[in-house]
């Protein structure tokens, strides 16, 4: 979108960093808010084979992320609206 000589960038990416809750290395996974086009939830594996990851898309724009802890060895869940999954810190 321009308006006169300036362009407005809208942030559609962000990259989650988590500890395999398997192997207990660190993973780092690109997300883009296109990537739930057409799908309803985003599943990512650590180079061990396991899953350390699921991103479910609800209404609204809200997230759930569901991930395995490495220390209490049970899973944990995330809530986020985009704003807050998609910002530029966190």
């Amino acid at each position: 979108m321009f308006r006169g000589n300036s362009v407005m960038v809208i942030n559609t990416g962000t990259v989650l960093a988590l500890s395999c809750p398997y192997c207990g290395k660190l993973n780092f996974h690109a997300i883009s808010f296109f990537a739930f086009s057409g799908k309803k939830s985003l599943c990512f594996d650590c180079d061990c084979g396991q899953g350390t990851i699921t991103i479910t898309r609800m209404k609204s724009n809200r997230f759930v992320l569901k991930t395995g802890c490495i220390m209490c060895e049970t899973n944990h869940i995330y809530y986020f609206n985009y704003k807050m999954l998609f910002a530029h810190q966190v």
